[in-house]
């Protein structure tokens, strides 16, 4: 079948100040003077085109910056409070809260030289005076993946994916500095634990499920290959990726780099990856899956990955994404549950937590 040929400078997204959809807006009453300020201190006057508001103290700004006309994406927050609330039952990396801002144009720098593609960070730091962590980085044009996932062909879908599973695999394979003495499954074992504890204090779950829950993560961890923590993208759907030039020869951008941590090359990368990207987009989106994607995919990302954290064709990818849930959903109900205004109650998620257990 032929390649339909599509102009992407046509095309418009969410990024684009041409076709802003309705969520993106330039009032900015909604958002505290004293942090545009701040931002306007550090990097000079500029003018808001869009926004989406995130959360109460999170929030993604499309600007125009007016010293050189240039459109930039800018990401504020969230609070080094709310850093630090993470932190304490494990839901960010222990070494990511001073990095994540600090050192981020550096460290992108290093991955766009291993062939990853990667927005130009303009600016990034801790802002004391906020309490916010600030990072800017230059506007992409093209279209985010997820709008054209939903109208493309399942050929084309397929394409996209593969060129999905490859930047995931140069990302995992980029060298990590400073690797703790630990092995991946350690660390992410010691993260777990943490977490259950938090829901146990909340009283989310009792400490007989807690105990359940660890155990059978602890079982099912055992059974992995030791592996080595690696470069990962913490939110890989497919809204964080922007589409260039056209699908004859696309480029894949992925423009959120302060969710790029280290962690577990299967359960935080790849594995990830397929279940949020080929499966809960697709759920959310009501959309059918184009057939073999996942094992698309996942032959995209061991071309590029090294043999080490490559997922061997006769591993169980099921059993492998359950054990992705069942580290990520506590997570979710931790997480949900520092809001000041939770979105949903743990009970849905409690429930698939506790299935996956009676699978197990």
């Amino acid at each position: 079948m032929e390649t339909k040929e599509t102009n992407f400078n046509i095309l418009t997204g969410i990024f684009s100040r041409k076709n802003m959809p309705g969520i993106w807006h330039g009032d900015t009453t909604g958002i505290s003077q004293p942090i545009l300020e701040s931002v306007r201190q550090e990097i000079g006057e500029f003018s808001v085109i869009g926004i989406i508001p995130r959360s109460s103290d999170s929030t993604t700004l499309l600007i125009t910056i007016h010293d050189n006309n240039k459109s930039a994406i800018c990401q504020i927050g969230p609070s080094t409070t709310d850093k630090n609330k993470l932190l304490d039952i494990g839901l960010v990396p222990e070494r990511s809260l001073t990095k994540v801002f600090e050192g981020l144009e550096k460290r992108v720098q290093f991955l766009k030289s291993q062939d990853i593609l990667l927005p130009k960070v303009l600016f990034s730091k801790l802002l004391p005076q906020i309490n916010r962590g600030l990072v800017i980085t230059e506007q992409i044009e093209g279209t985010p993946a997820d709008l054209l996932i939903r109208r493309e062909s399942a050929e084309n879908i397929t394409r996209i994916f593969q060129a999905f599973g490859g930047q995931i695999g140069k990302l995992e394979k980029s060298s990590v500095p400073d690797k703790t003495p630990e092995d991946a499954n350690t660390s992410i074992l010691k993260k777990q634990k943490r977490v259950l504890e938090f829901l146990e204090s909340k009283h989310i779950f009792s400490k007989d499920e807690n105990d359940t829950i660890f155990e059978i993560t602890n079982n099912n961890l055992s059974k992995l290959p030791k592996l080595p923590e690696t470069w990962v993208h913490m939110d890989p759907f497919p809204v964080n990726w922007i589409i260039t030039k056209s699908l004859v020869n696309f480029r894949l951008t992925l423009v959120d780099v302060r969710a790029i941590q280290i962690g577990h090359p299967w359960l935080e990368g790849i594995g990830r990856a397929i279940q949020w990207a080929c499966r809960d987009w697709f759920t959310i989106t009501n959309q059918q899956p184009p057939d073999f994607l996942e094992t698309e995919l996942l032959a995209s990302f061991n071309t590029e990955a090294p043999r080490e954290i490559q997922i061997p064709k006769i591993f169980n990818l099921n059993s492998l994404l359950q054990l992705e849930e069942l580290i990520w959903l506590p997570r979710a109900i931790a997480y949900e549950s520092l809001r000041d205004s939770p979105e949903e109650t743990p009970d849905r998620r409690k429930k698939l937590i506790m299935q996956i257990c009676e699978e197990s």
